[in-house]
């Protein structure tokens, strides 16, 4: 087997995981989508992220879901010095943190790069899950 084919197949086989790992569905015909990811939380969890068309843009959301479960087991990032981390690596991911509703989120300018939006908060995510376990 050559090179160029085991490239295609490889390319094939991720494009079909990612096809058949992701479900979409619109919890009771709101204005979010839901989308359920393939990754796990700490709690071995789907990870489960919203999205919402705003004009020709979109907004990808956890729903706070990730503080909030944190917070539940006494760790506070927004009150801590882990707060300086947490944004400087958000930041990295171009994830922004409402505190007052712990919510993270990401803007997408289009259909076009939301894949790639969907990418940075998935990675924020989990980033944050991290942090409460190494602490």
């Amino acid at each position: 087997m050559t090179k160029e084919i085991e490239t295609k197949e490889l390319k094939q086989s991720i494009k079909e995981f990612y096809a058949n790992a992701f479900s979409f569905s619109s919890p009771n015909n709101s204005e979010y989508t839901r989308i359920d990811t393939p990754f796990y939380d700490r709690h071995k969890n789907q990870v489960i992220l919203y999205t919402k068309r705003v004009g020709d843009s979109y907004i990808l959301t956890d729903g706070g879901y990730v503080l909030d479960d944190i917070e539940s087991n006494d760790f506070y990032l927004k009150e801590t010095k882990n707060r300086q981390l947490l944004e400087s690596q958000l930041n990295i991911y171009s994830i922004s943190v409402n505190f007052e509703n712990n919510e993270l989120y990401i803007k997408s300018r289009n259909l076009d790069d939301l894949g790639m939006k969907l990418n940075l908060l998935l990675q924020a995510v989990l980033f944050v899950n991290c942090m409460h376990l190494n602490r």
